[in-house]
């Protein structure tokens, strides 16, 4: 991708021949990175130096490329079974072959909408005289962080 292209992009969109999901977007930590040919960026030190992994850092971006494409599959076979084991009118397995399948139903997950919790808890504490309670306070001394996540991220190197 280039700045010329994606100029050339926004002028299409702004003609209305384009819709925004087919525009390209920058990738990167700043948004000009994809266009960047900067071999020396200050973003990106020297670092360690270990060809060895180059396959298999091929080998994830390739599959991770393909993501996308199989999820798309697994949900279209997965909806027709779906569909398949609703027809049947059964809640017994469905046999076939090699395999079996059947469709069941789980409780969705439940969530705390904080907004509107903090709108509530405003609202009760004024009109119960309770003005000079903070409730963001409140809702901060609740609040709990989860066990930090270990990322990996790869870049291709311009």
């Amino acid at each position: 991708m280039t700045m010329r292209h994606s100029f050339g992009d926004l002028t299409v969109y702004r003609a209305g021949n384009l819709s925004l999901s087919q525009v390209d977007c920058a990738q990167g930590f700043y948004p000009l990175c994809s266009y960047c040919d900067n071999d020396d960026c200050p973003k990106f030190p020297q670092g360690v130096q270990m060809p060895q992994w180059e396959p298999a850092l091929d080998k994830l971006t390739f599959l991770k490329s393909q993501r996308s494409v199989l999820d798309v599959e697994i949900k279209e076979i997965e909806a027709v079974l779906k569909l398949v084991h609703r027809q049947a009118g059964t809640r017994d397995w469905v046999n076939a072959g090699n395999y079996r399948f059947r469709r069941s139903v789980a409780a969705g997950r439940t969530t705390l909408d904080k907004e509107a919790l903090q709108e509530e808890l405003t609202e009760i504490f004024h009109f119960e005289g309770f003005a000079d309670i903070d409730v963001d306070a409140l809702l901060a001394r609740c609040e709990r962080m989860a066990v930090p996540l270990e990322r990996l991220f790869v870049s291709p190197i311009k």
